[in-house]
């Protein structure tokens, strides 16, 4: 279908641009926004609403949902702080492992000699096995020389 004349929308695509959250308020402004905003709010949680349309976090819409009177639940409140302290932990307990595997995937190879390594083209583990054969040669070297009694000058 052609339209009989060039369709512009003005940059609007995507739903509307002209919301709180892109234009990025202070706190004086959102509150005075969000009186009226509060009248028209027809959505089941009023936190997330108010996070959503003003680009704030839920603890910033709790506090500024309370100054304009809004009665949350405390219990909801701990919840989602308990809920965030897990997320947290988890996220932390999570990049540990991930760091852990990667200092034991760096550290390991299927490589067993040098040429193996150089023929399927993997330097970084062709220089990690030339390291230990060095590392291995200097400590037998060591040994050996340790082995032959040195002799007094008089």
């Amino acid at each position: 279908m052609v339209l009989p004349t060039e369709y512009d929308d003005g940059g609007f695509t995507g739903g509307n641009m002209n919301r709180p959250v892109l234009k990025r308020m202070n706190r004086a402004r959102r509150i005075a926004s969000a009186r009226s905003w509060l009248t028209r709010y027809t959505g089941k949680n009023i936190l997330r609403g108010y996070s959503k349309h003003f680009g704030v976090d839920w603890r910033c819409a709790a506090a500024e949902l309370e100054m304009l009177g809004v009665k949350i639940d405390a219990k909801y409140l701990a919840t989602r702080e308990a809920n965030e302290a897990e997320l947290v932990r988890k996220r932390k307990e999570r990049k540990r492992e991930r760091e852990e595997l990667e200092r034991e995937t760096a550290q390991s190879h299927p490589y067993t000699d040098s040429s193996s390594a150089y023929l399927a083209g993997d330097f970084a583990a062709l220089h990690d096995l030339e390291q230990r054969s060095a590392n291995t040669e200097d400590v037998s070297a060591e040994r050996l020389f340790q082995d032959i009694p040195s002799k007094k000058l008089r």
